[in-house]
């Protein structure tokens, strides 16, 4: 693990989050990965196929992210990509930057990802890979019910860290968790000394007010049903009305949409 832990945290819109993405590459310590050849990045299935806004990697996250390593050098860049849909967005962001995708499982340099579920970059660490960098995309955050129903809240946050199990802590504090309680990953790679759980020590860099977000607390808002982008997914009709007032109704639903 880092001898000193940090999480670094960018406040971003629409408009600036490639520009924010450099910001927080070069916050988390972009410089360390400067020159490498053959990097590799990780992007994690989403818990539920095929993964609402905050349970997923956005494409903007992953243009992000092969920008900010191509400006220091970095080469050969390759993308473990979860999908076989040539359509997938972020199967186009890799033709057009010139990652190449692989379905090779060997341990990732970078972690891409969303806020949910917790404990993803602390499970990859358990299992033995140890990546450089690990990033969270939580522009939008997917909250469920009891009952699995979802609701998604703007926050417009990314964070980033050279240590992904502080990284893993904060996400999951923000998401109203005892990391060291309620996220048995985050606790066994702790007690491990893979990373570091506890936020006591872990310093915040950059925007360090939004780590006083408290995510749950998301108001509940109207859902609009529009029409259906994602029919053949087989989603409830509930879920797509909520999918659909994102994609259609906000800034970085609009964002999305231009990747299609």
């Amino acid at each position: 693990m880092p001898h000193h832990p940090r999480v670094a945290l960018v406040g971003t819109t629409p408009a600036t989050v490639l520009e924010d993405y450099a910001r927080l590459f070069a916050l988390a310590g972009l410089n360390a990965l400067a020159g490498r050849q053959g990097l590799l990045m990780y992007v994690p299935r989403p818990c539920r196929a095929p993964g609402l806004p905050g349970e997923r990697a956005e494409p903007w996250q992953l243009e992000g992210a092969l920008r900010a390593l191509d400006t220091v050098g970095c080469t050969d860049l390759r993308v473990v990509r979860p999908s076989p849909d040539a359509a997938d967005p972020l199967a186009d962001v890799c033709r057009r930057l010139g990652a190449r995708q692989t379905a090779s499982g060997a341990p990732a340099d970078v972690v891409l990802g969303a806020c949910g579920p917790v404990g993803e970059r602390a499970r990859l660490l358990l299992a033995g890979h140890r990546p450089a960098l690990g990033l969270v995309d939580a522009v939008t955050v997917c909250l469920r019910d009891a009952l699995g129903r979802p609701r998604l809240a703007i926050r417009g946050t990314l964070l980033a860290s050279a240590d992904p199990v502080a990284l893993d802590a904060l996400a999951a504090r923000m998401l109203g968790l005892d990391p060291l309680r309620d996220v048995p990953a985050v606790a066994q790679a702790h007690a491990r000394g893979l990373g570091c759980g506890d936020l006591r020590i872990v310093e915040l860099i950059g925007d360090t007010h939004l780590a006083d977000q408290r995510w749950m607390a998301a108001p509940p808002g109207p859902a609009r049903p529009l029409a259906c982008l994602l029919r053949r997914y087989g989603w409830p009709r509930a879920t797509r009305e909520v999918y659909e007032d994102w994609v259609f109704n906000t800034g970085w639903g609009r964002l999305y949409r231009a990747y299609l």
